[in-house]
């Protein structure tokens, strides 16, 4: 949570515990903090995820009678999923049925 602020620039930050959008009054991550958060981490989906899940802990604590996935889905899918770039098919592999065997 310390690293947050300077993460978003000091806009769009969680009022806890309940967990909205100081801001827009939103639930948090709001639009605006799910790109901040999305520029910030870049490519590196592995460290956003385990950024909000740590997020994602902190509101769970604070937010007991909450639906734990919707509360997932709010802070971790959407943020990954937002941030996920396609893949291509190697050039090797275009348009090659593969057959992966044990």
């Amino acid at each position: 949570m310390a690293a947050l602020d300077s993460r978003l620039g000091g806009e769009h930050m969680p009022r806890r515990p309940q967990w909205d959008c100081e801001a827009c009054e939103q639930p948090w991550p709001c639009d605006p903090a799910r790109v901040r958060l999305a520029e910030e981490f870049g490519t590196n989906r592995v460290n956003l995820s385990m950024y909000v899940s740590g997020l994602l802990d902190a509101a769970l604590e604070e937010l007991p009678t909450a639906d734990t996935a919707d509360l997932y889905d709010r802070f971790v899918a959407s943020l990954t999923e937002t941030t996920k770039t396609p893949r291509q098919p190697s050039e090797g592999l275009a348009g090659r049925l593969v057959v992966a065997c044990c």
